[in-house]
């Protein structure tokens, strides 16, 4: 691959595909560049609970406020034009107590600041809209734009739509120093070196070394626990408490595909820990028990835990450093998600300060659907077979899903290289049984289409192998 670029974005999160897909609209020399073997493999997409937040939350004129208001209007067509799962019911925060009451009013006028659609609901409105919650609450707070996405599809398309319109991606690519010249910035990293004369870091909480003062970031932890599709319904929209100093708070969110995700916890760590702890585990089944008579405990079927790069500063870390072609974005936590679109029209607004940005006059905005048995009708479905008998195989029966959508996914950039990247993109081994069925299945076809002897297919990573000794 050449080494000269106009433009390299680190890190291959929802924030810098995002910026990613947003400058491959323009005629430029543009790179992403990611370290490990995959899109959404690794950092905080991949630990998020996929809401788009209604905005009340942030403080007002804050970059977080704004790129909330504009990236949640931006997601509502992105969904569509990225075929990306999603549901906008709305988001509901609720108030028990005099005092929680107090900060939902708060919330409340925050919002009308932040020029975003809120509402107070009483009990007889959140019954009406909830009503299998608790009727201990006294106050709801009504966010009706909002909604949930799946991020793992939508980094991964929006990847796929960048490249779509001609923007390179290098994989296993780490950058170990960022050196700084007068008109170019030289990337030096296991790969070798990459010149370009701006480089944006979105590498998630590792690109915090390349700050200045890289104390302005700190660790986040978060833990979750996923319940099987048995639950779908009993609430419509996520659910939150009133928020303290972590965070927004442990939440029911429903995603689009039927699962309820609750978390996550937020805890300031050492270091990047993802290991699963059982008082976490308590302590987010203890409160979503104070919003709903319910025992969730019998269809949880995964915990897992992610870290969040919080800043110091309360607030997205955006810009460019002032004497050099750095462009950081970092500090990017909730409402990052929401965010990200927007921050990839506000970082290219930048950009267009430094150098020149000329838009393609054929820039595809919209991605072409891939084959989904779960949208299509019986009849659609058996036509499809007539034409592609292997998708009459269904390998994963708990999220209906055939072989002839694996082999379509494996032929379609970003390619997946491992168990968890179809996971992610077609969600085989995220059902009841957890991969118990389909396993040996997906092993069999990742053998035979990608030629990888059976020993060296990995679950996930560089070293996640299935498999130990001989296979007969």
């Amino acid at each position: 691959m050449e080494k000269n670029f106009d433009v390299v974005v680190g890190g291959g999160g929802i924030v810098g595909a995002s910026i990613f897909r947003e400058l491959s609209r323009y005629e430029l020399n543009l790179l992403l560049v990611e370290k490990e073997e995959d899109i959404a493999s690794f950092g905080s997409t991949i630990a998020n609970t996929g809401i788009i937040h209604g905005g009340y939350d942030p403080i007002p004129n804050s970059l977080k406020a704004i790129l909330n208001r504009e990236g949640k209007k931006l997601w509502i067509e992105l969904t569509q034009k990225l075929n990306i799962d999603s549901e906008f019911n709305g988001v509901l925060v609720l108030a028990k107590e005099s005092d929680e009451e107090k900060i939902l009013y708060e919330l409340y006028e925050r919002g009308v600041k932040n020029n975003v659609e809120v509402k107070i609901l009483n009990k007889e409105e959140i019954k009406k809209i909830e009503p299998n919650l608790k009727e201990t609450y006294s106050l709801g707070l009504f966010s009706s734009d909002a909604g949930t996405i799946d991020p793992f599809i939508a980094t991964i398309n929006l990847v796929r739509s960048g490249f779509e319109n001609q923007g390179k991606v290098l994989f296993d690519t780490e950058i170990l120093e960022v050196i700084r010249e007068k008109e170019r910035v030289i990337l030096i990293t296991n790969s070798g070196e990459i010149k370009t004369k701006i480089f944006v870091n979105a590498c998630g909480f590792f690109g915090k070394k390349f700050l200045k003062d890289e104390n302005l970031i700190f660790p986040r932890r978060g833990e979750y626990l996923i319940t099987d599709k048995n639950l779908k319904g009993l609430i419509s929209r996520p659910i939150f408490g009133v928020p303290s100093e972590k965070g927004k708070g442990i939440s029911i969110t429903p995603t689009p595909h039927g699962n309820i995700l609750l978390g996550p916890t937020s805890h300031i760590v050492e270091n990047y820990d993802l290991n699963s702890y059982i008082k976490e585990r308590n302590e987010i089944l203890e409160k979503v028990n104070s919003f709903i008579d319910f025992d969730f405990v019998p269809y949880i079927i995964r915990d897992f835990a992610g870290v969040r790069a919080s800043s110091k500063t309360k607030d997205f870390i955006i810009g460019f450093e002032d004497t050099s072609n750095v462009l950081h974005v970092q500090g990017i936590d909730s409402p990052g998600l929401t965010a990200a679109p927007a921050i990839g029209k506000y970082v290219s607004s930048l950009i267009k300060k430094r150098i020149t940005l000329k838009e393609k006059k054929n820039f595809k905005e919209t991605l072409e659907p891939k084959i989904n048995l779960k949208k299509l009708s019986k009849e659609e479905i058996d036509m499809l077979i007539q034409k592609e008998p292997s998708f009459g195989e269904i390998v994963c029966r708990c999220e209906f899903v055939s072989k002839g959508e694996i082999l379509e996914e494996l032929k379609t950039f970003p390619y997946p290289k491992n168990i968890d990247g179809l996971k992610r993109r077609l969600r085989v081994t995220s059902g009841r049984c957890q991969g118990s069925f389909c396993t040996i299945r997906i092993l069999k076809i990742l053998n035979e289409e990608l030629k990888v002897p059976f020993e060296e297919i990995k679950k996930k990573g560089k070293e996640g192998r299935v498999i130990y000794g001989e296979i007969e």
